[in-house]
C-alpha cells in the first residue's frame, strides 16, 4: 500500500513539476515535518529551520531568513523582524548577533562555511544564501536519538556540548565578535 501511495504521489508531482519531481516531493515532505503535530511539541527554532532548509532557493537573499521566520518559535523572542530596507548582509549579521545574545550559544558559528556569496560578511556570520550543508556536529537536539527508522544516522547521536551548560560570554564591537 505504501508503494502504491508513493507511486501515485510521484506521478502527480511528475505531471506538475516534470523537471524535478523528486526534489519537489522531498521539499514538500521537509516543510510538512516542520509543522507541530501536537501543541505540546516545541516549535522549531529559526536556526533549526535555517539548517534544515539550507539547500532551498530564494529570489531575494533576505528570504533565506525572513521566509522561515513565521514558522520559527523563537524569531519574535530574539527580536528579529522582517525589514527589507536592510541589506542581506545586515539581515544575516543582525540574526547572528541576536541569536548569540538571546541564547548564549555559539551554535550558529557551525553554519559559517567557506563558500560565500557575500564576501564582505564578517567570518563569524553565516551566509545563508549558500547551500553549503552544515556538518553533522551541528545536529539539533531535536534530532538526536529521535529518528527511529533502521539505519538512521542520528539514531544514536548526541549533540556536542563542549561548554556544558555555560553560556558564551561575547562582546560585539561594530562587526567584530
Amino acid at each position: 500500500a505504501i508503494d502504491v501511495c508513493w507511486l501515485e504521489i510521484n506521478t502527480i508531482i511528475w505531471d506538475k513539476f516534470p523537471d524535478e519531481p523528486l526534489d519537489s516531493f522531498s521539499h514538500g515532505i521537509r516543510l510538512s515535518q516542520c509543522r507541530r503535530i501536537r501543541d505540546s511539541d516545541p516549535p522549531f527554532t529559526l536556526l533549526e529551520l535555517l539548517h534544515q532548509h539550507r539547500d532551498c532557493i530564494a529570489t531575494n537573499p533576505r528570504d533565506y531568513v525572513y521566509g522561515l521566520l513565521g514558522m520559527s518559535g523563537d524569531g519574535d523572542k530574539m527580536g528579529i523582524k522582517a525589514d527589507y530596507n536592510l541589506s542581506p548582509q545586515m539581515v544575516y549579521l543582525d540574526l547572528a548577533v541576536k541569536y548569540i545574545s538571546a541564547t548564549g550559544s555559539l551554535d550558529i558559528l557551525c553554519a559559517c562555511r567557506n563558500e560565500r556569496n557575500f564576501i564582505d560578511l564578517p567570518s563569524w556570520v553565516p551566509d545563508w544564501s549558500t547551500d553549503t550543508v552544515v556538518p553533522g556536529i551541528c545536529l539539533n537536539q531535536r534530532y538526536c536519538g529521535g529518528d527511529s527508522f533502521p539505519g538512521s544516522p542520528v539514531n544514536e547521536a548526541e549533540k556536542y556540548c563542549s561548554g556544558g551548560t555555560s553560556r558564551a560570554r561575547v562582546i560585539f564591537s561594530k562587526e567584530r565578535l
